[in-house]
Formats: C-alpha cells, sequence, structure tokens
C-alpha cells in the first residue's frame, strides 16, 4: 500500500510539472506571431516627420542584424534589437564628414531616437516609428 501511495504521489507530481511546464510554454505555436517586428531584409526611405523638421533625407536599411541609416549628411551604422514592438540600436558608429549645421542636427537627432528605443510598426509598404514627442513614417524601398 505505501509504494502504491508513493507511486500515485510521484505521478501526480509528474504530471502537475508536465502541466506548469507546458502552460509556460504557451503561444509557442508557429502559427501564432510572437509580436516582434521583423526588419531584416527591408530598406525604407521618403520620411515624413511630426515633431521634427528634417532638413534632408533619411534611408533606412536592415540586414543581417545591422541597421543602416543615411541621414542626408554622415551614415551611421550598428547592432539593432527588436523586443517586441521596440526597435534600438543602442551603438551606432558614424561617418565623419563635415556638412551643413542642419544635417549634422538631423544626424544626432535620429541617433538620440534609435538609442532611447522607438515603437515601431510595419504595415504592408509603410513603417512607422513612434517617440514621446515625434512619428517617423517611411515607406518600402
Amino acid at each position: 500500500m505505501w509504494v502504491l501511495r508513493r507511486t500515485a504521489v510521484s505521478l501526480i507530481g509528474t504530471v502537475a510539472a508536465v502541466a506548469l511546464a507546458a502552460g509556460a510554454c504557451g503561444g509557442d505555436d508557429p502559427d501564432e506571431p510572437d509580436g516582434t517586428v521583423e526588419l531584416d531584409g527591408t530598406s525604407w526611405s521618403d520620411a515624413a516627420v511630426d515633431g521634427f523638421e528634417l532638413a534632408g533625407t533619411l534611408e533606412v536599411t536592415f540586414a543581417d542584424g545591422s541597421i543602416s541609416v543615411a541621414g542626408g549628411c554622415n551614415t551611421q551604422t550598428g547592432a539593432y534589437h527588436v523586443d517586441g514592438d521596440v526597435l534600438l540600436a543602442a551603438s551606432l558608429a558614424a561617418t565623419r564628414k563635415a556638412c551643413p549645421q542642419e544635417l549634422m542636427a538631423q544626424d544626432a537627432w535620429v541617433a538620440d531616437l534609435l538609442r532611447s528605443g522607438v515603437v515601431v510598426e510595419v504595415d504592408g509598404s509603410t513603417m512607422t516609428w513612434s517617440a514621446t514627442d515625434v512619428t517617423v513614417t517611411m515607406q518600402s524601398r
């Protein structure tokens, strides 16, 4: 009787552990999107910005885990990460061309924006970045 009771308790514990593990893995259905925006292999341009006056063009390319941003003067590149719907590029290297002040300011603005993180949304051929005081909308190239 003692062996039967110990086996039953062990079986109940195993079933509970399996059920808990299965519940923790919920959402792993490959047919259900996990909410992360996929940007790798895309290019964007023709930016329209609400909250900042662009002095030049803004072109963005995502490839192999890197982002490249041409903001009218210098090109900035670095690794990027998307967590859910937040795009972050914490460390960008840039070319060091001398340009008119408004283009240099635009380069600094876009670098600060990406370092801080933006909510990113892709809807067909339109990508939108949103932050506290700015919205950037670009078209697929």
